[in-house]
């Protein structure tokens, strides 16, 4: 689930700065700029205190939060003028970012710690598995919700994945 989070910087931004925001279109490239400097500078940082299964199941709920966080800042931005709408998606893309950082390190940490030893190869498949399978439907479930429903599809889409992040310590709790 806390994949979606790639569709929707891919497919959804996008199409809602476009299609749902007085926004100049332009605003699409500088969201891909900000994500991309903001993980290539902060990911080691960010990743920092990931160190074993408690510390990235916790990372994952705060990711899964701030990216919830994130869909009802960009919602918001739907229907207003042109600053505003520039200035709400530049924080929900900073929040995103920050989402990014903390559900990557901790999903990684996960499917490593996780694993069998003895089948590193096997849980490794099932991971990526799990990621590609959300790529593919991803485009799907965002332009279903966000696009199709506005900012009540952003507050579903944002409780998904709020869920979704605080889920993981649950299901992680055994191996704590």
């Amino acid at each position: 689930m806390l994949e979606l989070q790639f569709a929707m910087l891919e497919i959804g931004i996008p199409l809602w700065i476009a299609a749902h925001t007085a926004a100049p279109r332009a605003l699409v490239a500088v969201v891909a700029v900000v994500n991309s400097l903001s993980v290539v500078l902060f990911q080691v940082r960010a990743g920092r205190g990931v160190v074993d299964v408690r510390s990235a199941a916790k990372a994952c709920a705060r990711g899964g939060v701030l990216l919830g966080a994130a869909c009802l800042v960009y919602a918001a931005a739907g229907g207003r003028g042109t600053g505003a709408a520039v200035a709400l998606v530049l924080g929900g893309i900073l929040l995103h970012s920050l989402a990014e950082l903390l559900t990557s390190a901790g999903g990684w940490t996960l499917s490593l710690d996780l694993a069998d030893p003895a089948a590193h190869g096997e849980y490794q498949g099932v991971f990526m598995s799990g990621q590609a399978g959300s790529h593919v439907i991803g485009p799907l479930i965002v332009t279903a919700t966000v696009l199709a429903h506005g900012v009540a599809g952003w507050a579903v889409l944002g409780a998904l994945l709020a869920a979704a992040g605080l889920a993981m310590p649950v299901a992680a709790r055994r191996r704590f």
